[in-house]
C-alpha cells in the first residue's frame, strides 16, 4: 500500500529504522529501494538509539557509510512506553533528546543535525527546495490548463449570452444552428457543404429533371373511336358539316386530366427529401431533446401545409389548361395539320351503313368508325391534339418545377428562417424547452469555478 504513494517521482520518503536492527535487513529501506532505486529521494530516520546494546553505536550509519542515502540519516529519540505511562510531555523527550546528542561521545561531534528538532527543519527545508524546484513545471501544467479553459469559457460564455434571458438565447442558438445546417443543405453557396455525399438540394434538383420529368411524360394518345362519336354527339340530330370546337376541347380536357395523380407524386418525391433533410439537420440538436421534437413537429407542419398548397396551385393549373384549349398559343403550329384537314361541306354519314334498320348504337360506332370523311375528321382532330399536348406537357413540366421550388421549398425555407423561432417562443413550450440546457449551464458554472481555482492556485505559486 505504501508503494502506491512512494512510487510518485516527486515524493519525499522517510524511511525509519530502528537503531537496535540489523540495517541490513530493514524492511523500510528495502521498501523504499523499490521506489527509489538511485537512493536520491528517501531520508534514513534512525530511532531507538539509546536503546542499543553497551558498546555499540550507529555512527557509521548516521555518518552515512554503510547504507548510502544521498539526503542522509536523522537520528531521534521517542518517548518510551514507561515515559508515556509517567505522563512525560514532549518538552521532556525533546531536553533528554538533546542531551543524549550532545553528551554521547560518538554522537557529539554531529549533534548539531541530530534530533527531532532539526528533522523537522530538514523536512521543511527540503519540502521547499522540492515545491520550488518541481514548481516551474507545475505552473506551466497550471498555466495550461487554465488556458484552455478559460478558451471554453469564453465560448460558453458566447453560446450562452448574459443576463436573465441567457438560457432563452441560447436555445434559440441552437435553432439557428439547425436553420444555418438545412440552408446549407437545400441552397448551397457555403464553404460548409458536404463533400462527402450529395446534399437534400443537390438531390431534389436530380429528382425533379428526372424521376419527376419521367413521371411527367405520359402517353396521352386521343382515343379515335372517342373522337369520332364526339363529333357525331356533338351535332346531335343535326347533319354533319364541320368539327366543333367543343370536340377538341372535350377530348383534350380527358386527356390533360390524367396529370393530376403523378402532380400530387412529384410533390410528394420533394416532401419526402425534405422531411429527410429537416430530420438530420435536426441531428444539431440531439442533447436537447423537447427542442429538436418541437422543432421538428412545427417544421413538418409547415412541410405538410406547403405540399397541399403546392398541390392545390398545380392541380388548378391542370384545371385552367382542362378549361381553356389556346390554340392560339404562340408555340401551336397549325400548319401541320393543313393536309389532312377535311373539307367543310355536308356528310352523308350513314350511307355505308347499309340498309339495317334494327342497328344498336354499339354497332353503329364501329361503322361509323368505316366511313372515310369522319376517318379524316378524327385524323385531323387526332394531329391537332397530339400537337397541342406537346405543349401542355412541356408547361406542365415546367410548372411544377417552378411551383414546387416557389411554392414548396421556398416557402419552407422562408417558415424556418423567419418564423420558426417566434412560432416556438409563442408556443408556451419554452420553459420546458429551456429545461433542456440546464446541464449546460451548470458544465458553465463548474468551469467557471475551476478557471477561478487555477488561478488562485497560480497566485499562490507566484508568492511562494
Amino acid at each position: 500500500m505504501v508503494l502506491k504513494y512512494i512510487q510518485k517521482p516527486k515524493c519525499i520518503i522517510l524511511a525509519v529504522i530502528p537503531a537496535n536492527q540489523d540495517i541490513a535487513n530493514s524492511d523500510a529501506l528495502d521498501i523504499a529501494k523499490v521506489a527509489d532505486p538511485e537512493r536520491e529521494r528517501t531520508i534514513g530516520v534512525l530511532t531507538k538509539l539509546d536503546l542499543m546494546d553497551k558498546g555499540t553505536d550507529a555512527r557509521a550509519i548516521l555518518e552515512n557509510k554503510t547504507v548510502y542515502l544521498k539526503r542522509g540519516y536523522v537520528g531521534v529519540l521517542n518517548r518510551g512506553q514507561k515515559e508515556i505511562d509517567e505522563g512525560k510531555d514532549f518538552a521532556f523527550i525533546l531536553e533528554k533528546e538533546r542531551k543524549f546528542f550532545a553528551e554521547e561521545e560518538c554522537y557529539k561531534h554531529m549533534a548539531h543535525r541530530m534530533g527531532t528538532p532539526y528533522l523537522q527543519r530538514l523536512l521543511q527545508k527540503t519540502l521547499r527546495a522540492h515545491i520550488k524546484a518541481c514548481l516551474p513545471d507545475v505552473r506551466h501544467d497550471l498555466s495550461k490548463k487554465l488556458s484552455l479553459y478559460t478558451r471554453e469559457l469564453e465560448d460558453f460564455k458566447a453560446a450562452l449570452g448574459s443576463g436573465s434571458n441567457s438560457k432563452q438565447f441560447y436555445m434559440t442558438k441552437q435553432i439557428q444552428n439547425f436553420i444555418e445546417d438545412i440552408e446549407i443543405k437545400l441552397m448551397g453557396h457555403s464553404e460548409l457543404i458536404d463533400m462527402s455525399e450529395l446534399s437534400a438540394g443537390a438531390f431534389i434538383n436530380f429528382k425533379l429533371y428526372t424521376e419527376i420529368q419521367n413521371k411527367l411524360k405520359l402517353a396521352l394518345v386521343p382515343d379515335e373511336q372517342k373522337i369520332a362519336v364526339s363529333i357525331m354527339n356533338m351535332h346531335g340530330i343535326r347533319n354533319l358539316l364541320g368539327i366543333q370546337p367543343m370536340v377538341l376541347e372535350g377530348v383534350c380536357r380527358d386527356l390533360i386530366s390524367q396529370y393530376k395523380n403523378p402532380l400530387q407524386d412529384s410533390v410528394d418525391t420533394v416532401v419526402a427529401i425534405l422531411l429527410d433533410a429537416v430530420t438530420k439537420s435536426a441531428e444539431t440538436m440531439k442533447s436537447y431533446p423537447n427542442l429538436k421534437n418541437d422543432v421538428l413537429y412545427a417544421v413538418q407542419r409547415c412541410i405538410d401545409k406547403e405540399a397541399d398548397s403546392t398541390k392545390e396551385r398545380l392541380l388548378s393549373h391542370i384545371d385552367s389548361e382542362m378549361y381553356y384549349i389556346n390554340l392560339g398559343h404562340p408555340d401551336f403550329d397549325g400548319a401541320v395539320c393543313e393536309p389532312v384537314k377535311p373539307v367543310a361541306e355536308p356528310v352523308k354519314i350513314w350511307d355505308s351503313a347499309g340498309r339495317e334498320e334494327n342497328c344498336s348504337p354499339a354497332n353503329l360506332t364501329l361503322k361509323l368508325m368505316e366511313n372515310e370523311s369522319i376517318q379524316q375528321k378524327v385524323q385531323y382532330v387526332t394531329i391537332i391534339i397530339m400537337k397541342y399536348l406537346e405543349i401542355v406537357q412541356k408547361e406542365v413540366s415546367d410548372v411544377t418545377i417552378k411551383y414546387t421550388v416557389f411554392f414548396l421549398i421556398k416557402k419552407v425555407l422562408d417558415f424556418i428562417k423567419k418564423e420558426l423561432v417566434p412560432t416556438l417562443v409563442d408556443s408556451g413550450h419554452m420553459s420546458s424547452l429551456i429545461e433542456d440546457c440546464e446541464e449546460i449551464f451548470r458544465q458553465k458554472e463548474d468551469l467557471d469555478r475551476t478557471c477561478s481555482s487555477l488561478q488562485t492556485a497560480l497566485d499562490a505559486i507566484q508568492s511562494f
